[in-house]
């Protein structure tokens, strides 16, 4: 049986969460909003994507999104660190703010949903963002 986030678990932790647009991974940190509603569904799923990804070894180097000391003001290391960290393991990073979804920090070598288990995909597409991940700057398209 699968264990829902809460809506007050949604708006009290910052919870990190994993989608994708079909071709590459994307990772969110919630910033204390709303989960799209597969996210919100089974935390059990969002905890076996979270291990993976987070055991998976560094792959490339990353690009910091360069709007983003408008967006969020001064962004120190302790900030972009667990940006930087999942990016590094080919995973498009986002933090939300007040106005939306921002890229925070971008891979250069990114992972293809096609190198993940089958598994790990099926439950990726459920959780899908319509546009390309490369470019985003905003995200807000899910379906």
């Amino acid at each position: 049986m699968e264990t829902m986030f809460t809506e007050i678990e949604q708006e009290t932790l910052d919870i990190d969460w994993f989608f994708t647009n079909h071709e590459y991974i994307g990772f969110g940190a919630s910033g204390g909003g709303l989960l799209p509603a597969s996210v919100a569904k089974s935390k059990e799923n969002n905890e076996l994507l979270w291990l993976y990804f987070n055991d998976l070894p560094e792959r490339c180097e990353t690009r910091i999104n360069p709007h983003l000391n408008k967006i969020i003001k001064e962004p120190d290391e302790r900030y972009l660190f667990g940006f930087l960290e999942m990016a590094r393991r080919g995973i498009f990073a986002f933090d939300r703010t007040k106005s939306g979804n921002y890229s925070v920090a971008i891979p250069v070598n990114p992972i293809k949903i096609d190198e993940l288990p089958s598994d790990l995909i099926e439950i990726l597409s459920k959780t899908s963002y319509q546009g390309d991940m490369e470019m985003a700057i905003n995200i807000n398209l899910f379906s």
